[in-house]
């Protein structure tokens, strides 16, 4: 969703080439005049002469002399039927995304294009709008371009634009950067798991509504003691953090992260919530509320053979950190180096940003038995 604060600063301004104000939705149904009025202000403002991203703010009216009004829109489009409608007639296809906004207990629609190669224009005429015809925003207004315009338009402009700046690091729970050193991973086994006994406890010790409720004792807790114990010591525990050291911001981020083991051996990956809990010796009664409101999405793709890992967040702003709100858990079976190769994708880049980065590892393996489960759990 987009920052409700960037909302409100947009409406202390006046409308211009990067900020065009609609009381109405568009509509996508009707006559083509009707609909080709969407077509014709997103490709004017992907036209436009501008330094940044462009705004069409829908649900807002303005107001000569004073700040506009928020009206809200009523109808709802989806991102989807905006793209359809604009980009099955313009040439080449425009970056722009559509989302709707709550705003002071109003929808607000909110078109952002970003600044990209140009020109853009239609092959065949569409409602109100020519063929072979460039448009742009000239102050509020919408115009056709000129001539030198037209020839100074394209790849001379995005030459110029400052090359963006992004750093990748990996941090473990104490925020340390785990590139800069070999990480420590302890692969413990107990045999078959399965096979420990249950866990039984001395009634003469028990408390009387134990006698009385045997059921409250958790007879598995030894086997899940020993995944326990198997997960945290085999883990390393990886939180993403970005660093954005480019003049500009970047808007609707997306990584994409895959983690390849360069001697090909079994990698696992798990986010952090998948990981055993520590085990009671009772039951206890599972709580409703998630501690991750919004989890970061891990995806394995076994055609290709490596995990990936995708972590989307709404902005980062210039000279920003961000960190991801969940760890990805890598399991390396093996000691060796695990290389991270990664895209970042932004409206503010004309085509993703490559990130990557190394890990070391060094794997000790290690036996327990029920006796080493019992010192550790009944100290």
């Amino acid at each position: 969703m987009m920052d409700q604060e960037l909302i409100r600063t947009l409406l202390y301004r006046a409308e211009s080439v990067d900020l065009d104000f609609k009381r109405e939705q568009y509509k996508l149904s009707g006559s083509d005049a009707e609909k080709s009025e969407l077509v014709k202000d997103v490709l004017a403002m992907a036209n436009a002469w501008r330094e940044s991203t462009g705004y069409i703010l829908l649900g807002v009216a303005e107001s000569k002399g004073d700040l506009p009004t928020v009206v809200g829109i009523a109808d709802f489009h989806d991102d989807a039927h905006f793209q359809q409608m604009v980009n099955s007639k313009v040439h080449p296809k425009i970056e722009f995304a559509y989302q709707v906004c709550k705003f002071d207990d109003l929808f607000v629609g909110v078109i952002a294009v970003p600044k990209q190669k140009r020109p853009f224009y239609l092959q065949k005429r569409f409602g109100n709008i020519d063929a072979d015809v460039v448009y742009l925003r000239r102050g509020s207004s919408t115009a056709v371009a000129k001539p030198d315009e037209i020839a100074r338009m394209g790849a001379s402009e995005i030459e110029r634009r400052p090359v963006p700046k992004v750093e990748l690091s990996l941090r473990n729970p104490t925020g340390e950067d785990v590139r800069s050193r070999e990480q420590a991973v302890k692969v413990v086994g107990f045999g078959n798991i399965d096979a420990l006994p249950d866990y039984t406890v001395d009634r003469s010790t028990q408390f009387p509504m134990d006698i009385y409720n045997p059921g409250s004792i958790n007879r598995s807790f030894w086997r899940d003691a020993a995944r326990f114990v198997k997960d945290r010591a085999g883990a390393c525990m990886i939180s993403i953090q970005v660093h954005n050291n480019s003049s500009f911001a970047l808007t609707h981020c997306k990584i994409e992260l895959a983690f390849d083991d360069e001697r090909g051996e079994q990698l696992e990956l798990r986010e952090e919530r998948d990981m055993a809990a520590k085990p009671k010796h009772g039951f206890n009664i599972p709580s409703i509320y998630s501690k991750h409101q919004q989890p970061d999405v891990l995806v394995s793709d076994a055609k290709l053979g490596r995990l990936k890992s995708r972590f989307t967040f709404e902005k980062l702003l210039a000279g920003d950190t961000i960190t991801s709100s969940d760890a990805v858990v890598l399991y390396p079976q093996e000691s060796g180096e695990v290389t991270v190769n990664g895209r970042l994708y932004a409206h503010e880049l004309e085509e993703p940003m490559p990130l990557s980065a190394k890990l070391s590892f060094v794997v000790v393996h290690q036996t327990l038995r029920l006796e080493d489960l019992k010192r550790m759990f009944e100290k």
